[in-house]
C-alpha cells in the first residue's frame, strides 16, 4: 500500500514569501503615516484643551489667567515645543504682579504640560509673524492683550502633508485648519479682519 504525502514545494513557499514581503513592504509607509497623523492631531488638541481650561478658569475664578510656554512644568520660558502651563495670573505672592504673563512662585499652576516628543510646535502672531511666548485671558474669556495667532504643529521631517494648525482667535475661540483647497492634502489658515478680507495660507514646517 502505498502512502501519498501532500505539502507545500520549495517554490511555492517562495512565492508566500515573496508575496509577504511584497504587502509588508506596501503596508509599511502607510502605518508610519498614521502614526505621524495621530501624534500631531494629538498634540493639536492638547493645545486647544490648554485654551479652553485657561478660559474656563479665568471665566470661573473671575479673574485672569495666562497659558505660556514652559521648559520645566513651572514658570514662563523656553519654547513651545518643550511644553506649557496654565496658572491664575493674580500676583498671589510678597512680590507678585498681577497679569504680567509671568508666573511668580506662588500663583496657582492649575495645568502643565511637557512635550517629550519630537514633534514640533510653533505659535506666531497673525498680524506680524512674531513669536507669541503666552496668551492672557480675561474673566470673559477674551484674549487680554488681544492676541490672534497660528499655532503650527509638525512631525519631525517637517512634511507638510501631516501638518495640523489652531486658530487663536482675540475672543479665545479657537478653530481647527482644515484643507481648504479640498484637493491637496495640505491644510490652510483662514483669517478674516471683520472687513471682509479674508487671509488664507498654507502651513509651514519650515
Amino acid at each position: 500500500m502505498s502512502r501519498v504525502y501532500s505539502g507545500f514545494t520549495i517554490v511555492e513557499l517562495m512565492v508566500v514569501i515573496v508575496i509577504s514581503a511584497i504587502l509588508m513592504m506596501m503596508a509599511v509607509p502607510s502605518y508610519q503615516g498614521f502614526i505621524k497623523r495621530n501624534n500631531v492631531q494629538s498634540l493639536q488638541s492638547r493645545i486647544a484643551a490648554a485654551v479652553v481650561t485657561a478660559r474656563s478658569e479665568a471665566a470661573s475664578r473671575n479673574g485672569v489667567t495666562t497659558l505660556c510656554a514652559s521648559n520645566d512644568g513651572a514658570k514662563c520660558g523656553g519654547v513651545w515645543n518643550d511644553g506649557w502651563i496654565v496658572f491664575l495670573d493674580n500676583g498671589e505672592g510678597d512680590s507678585g504682579v498681577a497679569q504680567n504673563a509671568k508666573r511668580e512662585k506662588d500663583e496657582r499652576v492649575v495645568l502643565s504640560f511637557s512635550n517629550t516628543g519630537n514633534y514640533t510646535l510653533t505659535v506666531q502672531s497673525e498680524e506680524d509673524n512674531a513669536a507669541v511666548d503666552a496668551f492672557s485671558f480675561n474673566s470673559q474669556g477674551f484674549s487680554l492683550n488681544k492676541t490672534r495667532a497660528l499655532v503650527t504643529v509638525c512631525e519631525p521631517e517637517g512634511d507638510i502633508a501631516y501638518a495640523r494648525g489652531l486658530i487663536i482667535e482675540r475672543s479665545g475661540r479657537t478653530m481647527t485648519t482644515r484643507d481648504l483647497s479640498g484637493d491637496d492634502g495640505i491644510h490652510e489658515s483662514r483669517f478674516d479682519d471683520g472687513f471682509g478680507n479674508i487671509t488664507v495660507n498654507n502651513l509651514s514646517c519650515g
